[in-house]
């Protein structure tokens, strides 16, 4: 007897809902930065002075790369979701504190080295 469906196999096989066109950039949808989010931004980096629409062709995906007058990038979202944001959030963690131990290890055998050359 073959496997019963999964709810990933009940899933419509449709392409994702496009957004209604704001504008068209290269072919794409773009949308613009709603201009609470752009006040949030300033209040956190400083000016912007250019925005680019950085979401994927998809109704709910809504980045934007924000360009400040220091010359710095920066990328900001609009989650769809509490759930999205939720686990958006905990990966970012996981993947700085992954990268924080893989940096202290590093400068433990670099500090173990550099007292090698050291000792007479």
């Amino acid at each position: 007897m073959p496997p019963s469906p999964s709810p990933a196999d009940r899933r419509s096989h449709q392409a994702p809902a496009r957004a209604p066109e704001h504008g068209v950039r290269g072919g794409r949808q773009t949308k613009p930065l709603p201009a609470a989010v752009r006040r949030w931004a300033e209040q956190h980096i400083g000016s912007v002075t250019d925005v680019h629409d950085a979401s994927h062709d998809w109704e709910r995906s809504r980045v934007w790369e924000l360009e400040g007058g220091d010359g710095g990038r920066w990328y900001v979202k609009i989650s769809p979701s509490v759930k999205f944001f939720t686990r958006e959030t905990l990966a970012c963690v996981r993947a700085v504190s992954d990268r924080l131990r893989t940096v202290s290890r590093s400068l433990a055998r670099l500090r173990a080295r550099l007292s090698d050359l050291n000792s007479p």
